[in-house]
């Protein structure tokens, strides 16, 4: 028999012996393993990115949330000085009583407790300002 006439996996099988999984394995257990690995492989290429791309997408997510707030509190204290126009202080402290009601139902992971901290306390301090009558 020519050399010619043999297949590719057979030309490979007589110069190297068997695959190794072959070699290790019964034969259906080695073709189901390598349907596995065929399979496995681009899962994992994908999964792998994302396991790392996910953490930091969740943190942004938290802080996200946190800014929100904040913004509102600057909208706020931006009226408190005068630049949104005359507004009732009173109609003021009762936004910043709601502003301060959605900080307290914010749930956070404790990795974020020190932020949520210091926005209660900086909703604080314009609480002060707006009592106290300063811009």
């Amino acid at each position: 028999m020519s050399p010619k006439s043999l297949s590719g996996e057979a030309v490979q099988f007589y110069k190297s012996g068997q695959p190794f999984l072959q070699h290790n394995l019964p034969f259906w257990m080695a073709s189901l393993v390598g349907h596995l690995l065929v399979l496995l492989i681009p899962i994992v290429a994908v999964l792998y990115p994302m396991m790392r791309f996910l953490p930091a997408l969740y943190g942004w997510l938290m802080r996200r949330k946190i800014a929100r707030l904040y913004g509102e509190l600057r909208f706020l204290e931006d009226e408190i000085t005068g630049g949104g126009g005359p507004t009732d202080a009173a109609q003021l402290m009762a936004r910043l009583h709601q502003l301060e009601k959605q900080a307290n139902q914010l749930r956070m992971p404790i990795a974020y407790e020190s932020m949520m901290y210091l926005l209660r306390n900086h909703i604080g301090v314009v609480r002060n300002r707006l009592a106290a009558g300063q811009p």
